[in-house]
């Protein structure tokens, strides 16, 4: 078995690896195990539904982890703080359940931050905001000399809460200077999918509500 963790990072590399996975799949019995946080950025490297990729047409079972619902996560950090013998006030639940927004591996990280480190409620948001943002951050090194602009197309989006397109183009001018409509298209589409952030009707929102409080301090 071979396992391949945020393999959308591949991508990036001047070797075929889409081929080289293609080479393992058909030669050998080795099973493959492919997983991304950057789901959007995954698709792209796979390239699954492309008949001229060399991935096209393999058989692949599909596992998503997908944020939990209020109750489901409610239950979720419940049982995991039972199981380290804590019983938590249920204000500092439903605190929990408003900040992380049911994405699991939050609510593992403050289940267990709560339980090993002793620290309180806020602390642990804030630490988990540096956590998001020091990912992010990685990410965008990938783009070179465009993550300023990058960079500040998520600023933007974060203040106002969710921006147009007509916004994010006249803040991104208003600090570094004229954007052509294919570049802000490219930025966009890279941010969403890399899952930083979602498109709702004509307007852009961060998808994460712990990343966005970390974009608004320390990005």
């Amino acid at each position: 078995m071979l396992v391949i963790d945020e393999a959308q990072t591949l991508r990036m590399s001047a070797y075929r690896f889409d081929s080289l996975l293609a080479y393992i799949f058909d030669t050998t019995d080795v099973k493959l195990i492919i997983s991304g946080s950057e789901v959007g950025l995954l698709y792209r490297f796979l390239r699954l539904e492309d008949p001229e990729a060399p991935l096209y047409g393999r058989a692949y079972s599909e596992v998503r982890l997908n944020p939990l619902s209020r109750d489901k996560a409610k239950e979720f950090l419940i049982l995991g703080l039972e199981q380290e013998n804590m019983v938590v006030d249920e204000r500092v639940i439903e605190d929990a359940l408003e900040n992380l927004d049911g994405v699991i591996g939050w609510l593992t990280y403050f289940g267990y931050s709560l339980a090993t480190g002793g620290l309180s409620p806020e602390k642990i948001y804030e630490k988990a905001s540096i956590l998001a943002v020091d990912e992010l951050k990685k990410a965008l090194k990938l783009y070179g000399a465009g993550e300023p602009r990058y960079s500040e197309a998520l600023k933007i989006i974060a203040t106002l809460g969710s921006a147009t397109w007509s916004q994010l183009r006249t803040g991104i001018e208003a600090r570094l200077g004229k954007i052509t409509d294919s570049t802000l298209s490219n930025i966009l589409r890279n941010l969403a999918d890399s899952g930083f952030i979602r498109k709702d009707g004509s307007k852009y929102t961060v998808a994460d509500p712990t990343l966005r409080r970390g974009i608004l301090t320390f990005l």
